[in-house]
């Protein structure tokens, strides 16, 4: 336990979950900072409000990892079965918009050539999921309450981690946190992704993003101890929700600094 300090000083307490077991290698970390909290509070009530805080966001992301992966086993069965229709795609990925509040993304990215072998047919083609290249990049974005389709041009997407993840490891996965574009502004997201495979075979990588600032607004509505806050580390140990917004992406480096990264590399509670 981190040493206890005076009454004008932070007590912290920092509580790591794996957010459910299909995550894999990824985890996100609640720090429950507290301030004026009277010294007789015991150090198992400040841990169970630490825990409660952790299991209201694992629960959340737990439940968008699950509609990530159904929505990726529903267009590789489709696909199998002699799906080639990428408007019919398009619309499997919509609803899942509203999987969740925080989800502003739901997307599919095929691997090139690899959905119908048609890509030099639907160049520049956005209604149908489709950018200059014709690759079939589909990428539903709420943005300001409206959906809009808007495929991706960075010819680099199959090398970013939101598909590296999925596409290498066969398996479910979560992004640290990082900057992507979405209608002309830079929004911080962490995608939750699965890999999509027809007999067997790898077609793409398919996912929901969710906006951190979106996050963050949730985390600041929980008050423990009244006037405490809830703070969030990635599994890198970097601040994805913090009031100085200044800190986001930046490493944790205030006391104990070494034992919170120990206890998130060994998947511990403080």
């Amino acid at each position: 336990m981190l040493a206890r300090r005076s009454l004008s000083e932070k007590l912290m307490i920092v509580l790591g979950a794996v957010i459910g077991a299909l995550l894999i290698a990824a985890c996100l970390w609640i720090g429950l900072q507290t301030r004026s909290v009277a010294t007789e509070l015991s150090d198992a009530y400040g841990s169970a409000l630490g825990e409660a805080a952790a299991e209201t966001i694992s629960g959340e992301l737990t439940s968008v990892q699950a509609t990530a992966n159904s929505m990726a086993e529903a267009i590789g069965a489709a696909h199998a079965g002699g799906v080639r229709d990428r408007a019919l795609v398009m619309a499997m990925l919509k609803p899942n918009l509203d999987a969740s509040p925080l989800v502003m993304g739901s997307w599919f990215f095929a691997a090139p050539e690899a959905f119908d072998g048609r890509d030099a047919e639907f160049v520049g083609r956005a209604d149908l999921g489709s950018n200059s290249s014709g690759r079939f990049e589909a990428y539903w974005a709420r943005v300001d309450g409206a959906d809009i389709m808007e495929p991706p041009e960075d010819a680099d997407v199959f090398d970013e981690a939101f598909y590296t993840l999925s596409a290498k490891s066969g398996k479910p996965a979560i992004t640290e946190p990082y900057p992507y574009e979405v209608n002309g502004k830079t929004v911080l997201m962490t995608s939750i992704t699965a890999p999509v495979f027809s007999d067997g075979k790898l077609i793409g990588v398919a996912g929901l993003d969710i906006a951190l600032n979106d996050l963050t607004a949730q985390l600041e509505g929980l008050k423990p101890f009244g006037d405490g806050r809830v703070l969030l580390l990635s599994g890198a140990g970097a601040w994805v929700s913090h009031p100085n917004h200044d800190l986001h992406m930046k490493p944790y480096a205030d006391a104990g600094a070494e034992t919170v990264k120990t206890a998130i590399a060994q998947g511990e509670s403080l």
